[in-house]
């Protein structure tokens, strides 16, 4: 009986595991068609809590014959990035990824941008600011005179519109808006553990009744 409930356990966490190691991508429709090394833009978590694992985005990227680099940054926010464009007190910075890059042509790569993964609260609001620079010149694509709309699943907004400040990282400058994001906004979900505990808990009742009836029998 007592391997019963221990094969019983296993194989209910064996189902948590599963269930929360699913990823999921919620991508734009959107080409680029220019470049910046600045991008900010909402997301929204709708009804689920989740992890915002990495980002894939098309980066223009040109560089001399020799090997140079570059390196992007992300920079979040609770609340959208609205009135908080210049302010770096405002945000929270969440590492840098750093590309290599030899080719002479000027072509937009879609790269995948995995930093640190972030737990996000359901039904928040929350800003992304991605910020390029180095050796390379590199500049985050994006697609022009997007004004308003949104691409969305079951747990996430992906606002469409976004802004910039070009070169700058923060600072008094002027905004650039009407950024279109182009790419796409990896996540899992947080574990739903429904599935799992009520494996366990069927093994336990189980178990309990066996032992009643022993009881009962003695």
């Amino acid at each position: 009986m007592r391997n019963l409930l221990k094969l019983t356990v296993i194989f209910g966490l064996a189902l948590l595991s599963t269930k929360a190691s699913k990823g999921i991508s919620l991508s734009s429709s959107y080409s680029a068609d220019n470049q910046g090394n600045s991008y900010m833009f909402d997301i929204e978590t709708l009804g689920n809590a989740l992890t915002l694992t990495s980002f894939d985005v098309d980066i223009y990227e040109f560089s001399p014959t020799t090997t140079k680099t570059y390196t992007v940054e992300m920079w979040y926010r609770s609340g959208g990035y609205r009135g908080h464009e210049h302010d770096q007190d405002d945000w929270l910075f969440n590492g840098s990824v750093t590309f290599n890059f030899t080719d002479e042509s000027r072509v937009y790569v879609n790269r995948n941008l995995d930093f640190v993964d972030l737990e996000f609260s359901p039904n928040t609001k929350y800003g992304i600011y991605l910020y390029a620079y180095g050796e390379a010149a590199a500049g985050i694509g994006y697609k022009n005179d997007v004004s308003s709309g949104a691409f969305e699943d079951s747990n996430l907004r992906l606002y469409a519109s976004g802004t910039g400040l070009g070169y700058r990282r923060f600072g008094d400058f002027s905004v650039n808006t009407d950024r279109g994001f182009v790419g796409a906004v990896n996540y899992n979900l947080a574990a739903v553990p429904d599935s799992g505990m009520t494996v366990i808990l069927l093994g336990l009742g189980l178990l309990g009744c066996a032992t009643f009836r022993k009881c009962m029998a003695a």
